[in-house]
């Protein structure tokens, strides 16, 4: 995924400005201290007596470069260097990247922990026993130690707040720390914004199979169902097989990147992508099984699967490497995926995805979309309670700062990365065999987001000859200079239409949030909510997934779907829910 977002980047280019940042509400404004922070003159926490303190840091192989070839890059050794400036060694310790978790939990156990460590393999329950247990230091316990930098950063408004929204534990102290990422945007109220580079998934057809055929763009699920149809029987990729179909997720509900809801056909039917999704209009907690969509839609997809029309397979979704291989066989009807982008594409010359009208596949259901909402933070790491905590403050002001991540994302200027404009362009290598051979490279490539924190933050320092990336509206973000001379440039022509086709659809349409993080930054547990999720989230959602499949390859009736719900309910839906509904009351708090 990273590597796609870095294509993706590397066309539209990004600015990174280190003199404005933006509030959540998509206001510009200078970094300010906050009332009792410490001084932004302070001295990173350096120890008095000029010696480094040493941060001990468990990472994993499943970075770009593993990272023994890590350690001997220059752009490896410019991240040392800045850490050095403020008083830090990192001693870091790499694992396989399957035996981490185990690794992880027998330093636990043992009481000899790193002092900064990525529990984000650990259950809630375990995370949070990490607490309880006194095993943790609390990050606001090593915030007055800061120079400024993670202080204001995680102090109300600041560029990281999202973490404190995200993380604080019920007793009021944040402990673990995410990953951030905001890319250019448009404002979407109190949730934030919308990123536009990237999420903008949408169903997309095969316009140029469309022409062959002689049929217009479907305009409603009963158009859609006959262009699936015409383009298996008139043979559209010309192989003599009747093998054109749509290809969408079906196979799992219990997944944090994809599922049977979040694929684009469903919100036609008015269903949230995700089990348990936040309404962002009411604000309540919705489960697709239980909304008014989810019957005609399993009637919909079973019809597909009856005639041979939907493409099933458990690597089938939106990132996956099935669906690049059947993109690349030239035999995908239909698929799910950003406005802006293909994620593969054929041999054909003439293909060409076009993003879809959004459908009402059921009278009287409203449909609706799917996007991001607001900062997305993600993971947890962590500092163990035998950390120093002013080599932690000096840590965390290095990997929040404005420099780290454009180190992270852009590496160094005049080496892997240029400046037009005031509008940062990475040039640097691309692929993890040109940055062992070259030494450079963005920092992505040797620690990603499973050694150290990933920070993406292009979207509040960003700027195009001295104008915010922030709009207040689609129109405003189409009509932007930044759109018109950087953005579209980048784009293939049909792209473009597909972008306006989108926003279009988002300006008219309620959006979930397309991540199963449930709005982005739903809050964490607390002890008995985590509790709660570990008891009964497995054999629920094993239930959910033998119970979606059953419906769709005719296994059992529709008609018996009541008591379907009451097995779902004896399986504890209702503690579930309840439990999450707790949790997005408290983010309208």
């Amino acid at each position: 995924m990273m590597r796609k977002m870095l294509a993706t980047l590397l066309a539209a280019g990004f600015l990174l400005g280190t003199t404005a940042c933006s509030t959540q509400d998509g206001s510009a404004s200078s970094p300010q201290l906050s009332a009792g922070s410490p001084s932004a003159s302070a001295s990173s926490a350096a120890p008095s007596d000029g010696a480094q303190k040493v941060i001990t840091v468990l990472g994993n192989e499943c970075n770009h470069l593993v990272l023994q070839d890590a350690q001997k890059t220059e752009i490896y050794q410019v991240l040392m260097d800045m850490f050095a400036e403020h008083g830090v060694e990192i001693d870091m310790t790499s694992v396989v990247s399957d035996q981490y978790l185990t690794v992880l939990q027998a330093q636990i156990a043992s009481g000899n922990m790193p002092d900064y460590f990525d529990a984000s393999p650990l259950s809630a329950p375990n995370r949070i026993n990490l607490i309880t247990t006194g095993k943790l230091m609390a990050i606001d316990d090593v915030l007055p130690y800061s120079n400024g930098t993670a202080f204001d950063a995680l102090a109300e408004g600041g560029y990281y707040n999202i973490c404190r929204k995200k993380d604080t534990y019920e007793d009021g102290k944040l402990y673990y720390i995410g990953n951030v990422n905001m890319l250019p945007s448009v404002n979407n109220g109190k949730f934030g914004y919308t990123q536009m580079d990237r999420n903008t998934f949408t169903i997309k057809i095969r316009q140029d199979w469309l022409d062959k055929v002689g049929m217009e763009m479907p305009q409603t699920i009963d158009d859609f169902y006959r262009a699936l149809e015409a383009f298996q029987q008139q043979d559209v990729n010309g192989n003599g097989v009747a093998d054109e179909r749509l290809a969408v997720q079906t196979d799992t509900c219990n997944t944090t990147w994809g599922g049977f809801f979040d694929n684009g056909i469903a919100q036609w039917f008015g269903l949230a992508p995700y089990v348990f999704n936040m309404d962002y209009q009411t604000g309540q907690c919705m489960v697709p099984f239980l909304q008014e969509g989810f019957i005609p839609y399993v009637e919909f997809m079973k019809k597909c699967v009856d005639n041979g029309l939907l493409y099933l397979g458990t690597d089938i979704g939106k990132n996956n490497t099935g669906i690049t291989t059947a993109l690349t066989q030239n035999v995908v009807s239909a698929y799910f995926f950003p406005a802006n982008s293909d994620q593969a594409s054929s041999n054909d010359p003439d293909e060409i995805y076009a993003v879809m009208p959004i459908i009402q596949g059921a009278a009287g259901i409203d449909p609706v979309m799917e996007g991001s909402r607001g900062y997305k933070s993600w993971d947890y790491h962590a500092f163990s309670s035998n950390v120093d905590p002013q080599a932690a403050a000096a840590f965390l002001d290095v990997i929040i700062s404005l420099d780290y991540s454009k180190w992270y994302f852009m590496g160094v200027e005049g080496q892997t990365c240029e400046v037009v404009d005031g509008l940062y362009r990475y040039t640097g290598p691309t692929t993890a065999e040109e940055v062992r051979s070259t030494g450079w490279g963005s920092g992505e490539y040797v620690v990603r987001s499973t050694a150290l924190s990933n920070i993406q933050l292009h979207g509040i320092f960003s700027t195009y000859k001295g104008e915010a990336l922030l709009w207040d509206s689609f129109d405003d973000y189409l009509n932007s200079a930044y759109y018109q001379e950087v953005e579209s440039q980048s784009y293939k022509e049909h792209y473009k239409t597909n972008i306006v086709t989108w926003c279009e659809n988002a300006k008219k349409l309620n959006m979930y949030n397309m991540n199963s993080d449930l709005a982005m930054i739903c809050p964490m547990a607390t002890e008995a909510e985590a509790e709660i999720i570990d008891q009964y989230k497995d054999d629920l959602y094993t239930y959910m997934d033998e119970l979606f499949a059953n419906l769709v390859n005719g296994t059992w009736a529709v008609s018996d779907y009541e008591a379907y719900k009451a097995k779902l309910y004896e399986l504890g839906l209702q503690e579930m829910i309840d439990v999450y509904q707790s949790q997005y009351d408290r983010i309208q708090d």
